[in-house]
């Protein structure tokens, strides 16, 4: 069984930080001065995905079938 959940559109700079940091499992609740200083990193350094993860967000959850273990 897949569920798919909307989690966010059109997300602000908060939503930039916390996708560029998905891949160590950190999500922050506020925006600080450092925040800043990574998005400002994450441009001058070509890294646009973060910026392009910000537009919509998806939580998919995906139970898979023994079956499909097997072939």
């Amino acid at each position: 069984m897949i569920t798919v959940n909307m989690i966010d559109k059109m997300g602000t700079d908060l939503s930039v930080v916390n996708a560029a940091r998905v891949s160590y499992s950190k999500l922050k609740n506020r925006f600080e001065d450092k925040d800043e200083k990574l998005i400002a990193f994450l441009a001058k350094h070509n890294h646009w995905s973060p910026f392009a993860h910000a537009s919509l967000q998806f939580r998919i959850n995906w139970t898979s079938s023994p079956f499909f273990w097997f072939i």
